[in-house]
């Protein structure tokens, strides 16, 4: 038997990138592969501007990218934003940096 073609993505049959994906390849992106700031903000406006893809999250996702750009970590960022969208009024986290930078309050 011989296996069926790859399928190819198209505007109109999108691949799905969810958020938690989207916050993933961020991480590995920089902590792995050691992608400076502006590498990773090319690589994330990549994904939410390909018309093949549907970005869970996105008008968040591109609240991120802002903040990614202003000095922010994109994953902390990125979950920040989708609290917000969510009517969440205030983050916690227990990164210090996440505290910093991403706006959130730091749990002590």
């Amino acid at each position: 038997m011989t296996p069926a073609p790859p399928r190819r993505l198209a505007p109109d049959d999108p691949g799905f990138v969810s958020a938690v994906v989207l916050a993933e390849t961020s991480w590995v992106l920089d902590t792995v592969y050691g992608a400076t700031r502006a590498e990773l903000a090319r690589a994330m406006e990549t994904l939410l501007s390909a018309d093949t893809l549907m970005v869970e999250h996105s008008a968040s996702a591109y609240r991120a990218l802002h903040a990614l750009r202003a000095g922010a970590d994109f994953a902390d960022a990125f979950i920040t934003a989708i609290d917000r969208q969510a009517g969440c009024v205030e983050a916690v986290t227990s990164g210090k940096s996440a505290a910093k930078r991403a706006g959130m309050r730091l749990l002590r």
